[in-house]
């Protein structure tokens, strides 16, 4: 975890934006604790909490260099080069947390991740509504 941590510091988790939503300083970060909070509150009786805290604070890592349409992708190929053992659940979750496909929700921490993260983005466009786009 210690090196996870020196490399979060390292490429500017803690001081960047998510994109899109959480923009500034910090959003990336503040953002993943909306989503962690969200899920123990919700999840955490029938979730393992060290699951809850992986996929809720590492699944928009690929968002580091940007916001990207895969970024999904990319916050599991950073976990795996930085030799951050993730179960099979944590990485599906993480994977697919934006995949609204019905099936998609049979996979528990898959439905709790992706909940959350729609929730963090809510409650940030409600607080910001000038930066919602326009459709």
């Amino acid at each position: 975890m210690n090196v996870v941590i020196d490399k979060l510091e390292s490429v500017g988790y803690f001081t960047r934006g998510a994109g899109g939503h959480h923009i500034g300083r910090e959003g990336l970060a503040q953002h993943s604790i909306e989503v962690y909070d969200f899920m123990k509150r919700w999840f955490g009786w029938v979730l393992p909490s060290d699951s809850i805290a992986v996929v809720a604070l590492f699944h928009d890592l690929g968002k580091l260099n940007g916001r990207h349409p895969e970024h999904w992708d990319r916050s599991v190929a950073l976990l795996d080069e930085w030799r951050f053992a993730l179960t099979d659940a944590e990485r599906y979750a993480i994977a697919h947390h934006h995949d609204l496909r019905p099936g998609s929700f049979f996979h528990l921490l898959r439905a709790a991740l992706g909940l959350g993260d729609m929730w963090s983005t809510h409650q940030w466009f409600k607080e910001h509504p000038s930066r919602r786009r326009k459709r």
